[in-house]
């Protein structure tokens, strides 16, 4: 049985950041699929607005309704093809999760409806995300490195 002293001494082994880090890459799909199909599909930015501006085609506002009704009339989804939403990453730079896609039209995206707008999660979503699929791969590297069991 081990003791207080025993798992004090495993506790400072224990490198949170890296655990930390290691659950955001293992939930990266977690996190992508939040942000393209909760919120870009339906033409919502990380703010919970509609992403702007509007497409300026009324033509083309009507083919993009066509493919995709969900974020109403001329609203932006940021989806053609796919390709952009299919090529989003998430990485960890020194304490910042950092989404983005590498397609290469991402800057013109980026530049025309913010990138800070694009890439992230929407508080709500950001909160499914860390008590969700962040926190139980979190919860499974803890208990698999300290032996401490969640209840």
């Amino acid at each position: 049985m081990a003791t207080v002293v025993d798992l004090l001494n495993t506790l400072k082994q224990f490198d949170l950041k890296s655990a930390i880090t290691q659950s955001i890459e293992e939930t990266e799909d977690a996190y992508i699929e939040l942000n393209t199909q909760k919120q870009l599909f339906k033409g919502e930015d990380s703010t919970g607005s509609q992403i702007q501006p509007l497409y300026r085609s009324s033509s083309y506002a009507k083919m993009k309704n066509q493919m995709n009704s969900a974020p109403g009339y001329g609203v932006p989804d940021l989806k053609l093809t796919g390709s952009f939403y299919q090529n989003m990453k998430v990485r960890v730079e020194s304490d910042t999760l950092i989404l983005d896609s590498d397609v290469e039209y991402a800057q013109n995206l980026e530049k025309k409806y913010d990138a800070d707008k694009i890439y992230g999660l929407t508080e709500d979503n950001q909160e499914q995300y860390n008590e969700g699929p962040f926190f139980n791969a979190l919860e499974q590297k803890i208990t698999e490195q300290t032996g401490l069991i969640f209840s």
